[in-house]
C-alpha cells in the first residue's frame, strides 16, 4: 500500500513512471500509476526507456524509475532490464511493481 506524504527534499525528486508493453494503456497500469501520483503528484509517465535516458541526461543527478507490470517471468525481459541497469549504475534507482513480485 502506497501512503504518506513527501517531505520537500522528497518532492524534489526526478520519478518516472514506465510500463512493461504487456500492460501498456490496461487498468493495472492505470491503477499503479494512479497510486503512486497520489503520493508523488509530479510522476513523469514516459513511453520507452530511450525517452527516460534522455530527459534524465539533462537533468543530472539521481532519477527513480518506477517499472509497472515487470515481466519477472520474462527471461529477455530481465535481461534488457539488467542491461540498462548495468549501464545507467549511479544515475537511476529502478523499482519495479508487478503482480508476480510481493
Amino acid at each position: 500500500m502506497i501512503c504518506g506524504s513527501l517531505n520537500a527534499a522528497e518532492a524534489q525528486m526526478i520519478v518516472y513512471f514506465l510500463t512493461n508493453d504487456q500492460i501498456n494503456g490496461s487498468h493495472e497500469a492505470h491503477e499503479i500509476e494512479s497510486r503512486i501520483r497520489r503520493v508523488i503528484p509530479n510522476l513523469i509517465k514516459r513511453d520507452s526507456w530511450s525517452e527516460i535516458s534522455t530527459a534524465a541526461e539533462s537533468t543530472g543527478g539521481i532519477a527513480y524509475v518506477v517499472i509497472a507490470g515487470a515481466a519477472t517471468h520474462d527471461d529477455r525481459y530481465l535481461a534488457t532490464l539488467t542491461k540498462m541497469a548495468e549501464h545507467s549504475r549511479g544515475r537511476f534507482f529502478f523499482i519495479l511493481v508487478s503482480q508476480d513480485i510481493s
